[in-house]
């Protein structure tokens, strides 16, 4: 037809949280990922991976990402999560 018709965004969160809560962190990442490059101005997007990351224990990822959320849009749970990152949590 043309055009992109891309998955509904909350849709996928939701696949990758359910994934995610299985330690499916390869599957997850597919999904939360897809929705960054479908969704590139949602903060929730990258919140999202941001919360995968620290699952992996990838704290480094997971401060970017939730930087990136901030950027789009300030957020009280995203803020919090970042500050527990650079307090070494």
């Amino acid at each position: 037809m043309g055009y992109k018709v891309s998955p509904p965004e909350e849709l996928m969160n939701v696949i990758g949280y359910n994934l995610m809560q299985s330690k499916q962190f390869d599957r997850a990442f597919f999904y939360l990922m897809q929705n960054i490059d479908n969704y590139p101005k949602s903060f929730n997007a990258y919140d999202s991976m941001g919360d995968l990351c620290e699952a992996k224990g990838e704290h480094g990822d997971a401060k970017v990402c939730y930087q990136r959320s901030l950027a789009i849009k300030e957020t009280p749970g995203t803020r919090r999560k970042l500050e527990q990152l650079n307090k070494g949590k």
